[in-house]
């Protein structure tokens, strides 16, 4: 239900927050744990959790407005770090750009996660394809 979809948005904003965030200041043996556990999350986990992002997104944009935006700011957050396809493609940001196109009341952070992608460290030329394949 609706707050299980909530604790799970929160412990993935808390669990970047504390151990994944490259901009909490921690020492070398926790900087280097933290890189082996986003190493392990990109091999194992992080398809699946951008496929709950992804239904997040889809199906509880009229009912439950509050968790899309907590969903697209936790999407933000893991952009920086996650494999960009994951997101970067015609499935996702074509959910995301649905929440800006209807003025949903998420567009705001939708368009802040839409950032965050064009954000990432990837050549302009990709980032410029990516997005004239958006549909």
């Amino acid at each position: 239900g609706l707050p299980l979809v909530d604790f799970f948005l929160r412990v993935l904003a808390i669990f970047d927050q504390e151990v994944i965030s490259d901009e909490v200041q921690r020492s070398n043996e926790d900087r280097q744990r933290s890189h082996q556990i986003k190493h392990a999350m990109r091999e194992r986990d992080v398809v699946a959790l951008v496929e709950c992002w992804y239904r997040i997104l889809t199906t509880l944009g009229t009912s439950a407005p509050q968790l899309v935006s907590d969903c697209l700011k936790v999407t933000s957050l893991y952009v920086v770090w996650i494999e960009i396809l994951t997101v970067a493609n015609d499935k996702f940001l074509s959910a995301v750009c649905s929440l800006i196109t209807t003025a949903s009341p998420s567009a705001n952070e939708a368009c802040e996660c839409l950032a965050a992608v064009c954000s990432k460290k990837m050549p302009a030329s990709k980032k410029v394809l990516m997005l004239s394949e958006l549909q």
